[in-house]
């Protein structure tokens, strides 16, 4: 292709609805070609895609969530007096550093929930939603897996039990959710 076609090309398509990619290859003669494939973006769907991230993403201030992601190196704005004083203690703790280093995020939290529980529920509340969506997929795909074509009768009850991971109920949070039954 010559200098000049392609000049020509790339202005063109640089003002219009038009990408350009360019990739090169070497055919077994060892001659060097050059492919050009021009892709038509759709600036609509782009659009409406950053749209739909902006309603939801997009007016989210991540830096109130950095005491979430490592509460060892972040700074006490948002948070209220009683959450910074379990911080300050948390951060002061050598054990959990070095389990921050080696636990993820969400097995960090629910093992100093005992001790600040007040940090420890606001990290819960933040990142159970990535953990929920991650969970409910792996229970489609255990159903999907156990209820093949020739076990679609099989009552899957006890066995997704076994195929979905555990976590630990907090049953002192469920008994205080519940109210007792008066007597008749």
């Amino acid at each position: 292709m010559s200098e000049d076609v392609l000049c020509q090309l790339i202005a063109r398509l640089q003002h219009s609805k038009f990408a350009i990619q360019l990739d090169e290859s070497i055919d077994t003669a060892n001659d060097s070609q050059l492919f050009v494939y021009v892709r038509y973006i759709w600036k609509g769907h782009l659009q409406r895609l950053l749209g739909y991230f902006n309603h939801y993403f997009g007016h989210e201030d991540v830096s109130e969530f950095d005491c979430i992601r490592n509460p060892f190196e972040c700074e006490l704005i948002h948070l209220t007096s009683r959450e910074q004083k379990q911080l300050t203690e948390l951060s002061s703790d050598r054990t959990l550093r070095l389990q921050f280093n080696r636990l993820p995020l969400m097995s960090l939290w629910l093992e100093c929930f005992q001790e600040y529980s007040l940090l420890s529920d606001k990290a819960i509340n933040v990142l159970l939603p990535f953990s929920t969506t991650y969970l409910g997929e792996t229970g489609f795909s255990a159903v999907t897996a156990i209820k093949t074509k020739y076990r679609s009768r099989l009552d899957i009850e006890h066995y997704i039990r076994i195929c979905l991971p555990h976590i630990p109920p907090r049953l002192d949070k469920l008994c205080c959710a519940k109210q007792a039954q008066s007597s008749h």
